[in-house]
């Protein structure tokens, strides 16, 4: 849900249709998919290791397919100066 929210600020941010795209489901079949598709020049994938892994093989298989992998990590957040502790807690 919070990748939804990112495309949602972004829209409302102004940044036009297609420029940011998120797709969810299975990650060797989808981010292979995106990957190998001519029409898409990055892919940013958030997940496991061993996904991230089979991700960044099709790229180098791609022709060095520019790609972001953020693997493993687990719920990080960032909070802003202005908020309480307490609700952050």
């Amino acid at each position: 849900l919070a990748m939804l929210r990112v495309a949602e600020l972004a829209k409302e941010a102004g940044i036009p249709d297609g420029v940011i795209n998120i797709v969810n489901g299975s990650g060797p079949r989808v981010g292979s998919s995106l990957i190998n598709h001519p029409q898409c020049s990055k892919v940013t994938f958030t997940g496991s290791v061993p996904t991230g892994v089979i991700v960044g093989k099709s790229a180098l298989e791609q022709g060095m397919k520019r790609t972001t992998l953020e693997l493993g990590g687990k719920n990080a957040a960032a909070f802003l100066s202005d908020m309480a502790v307490e609700k952050i807690v």
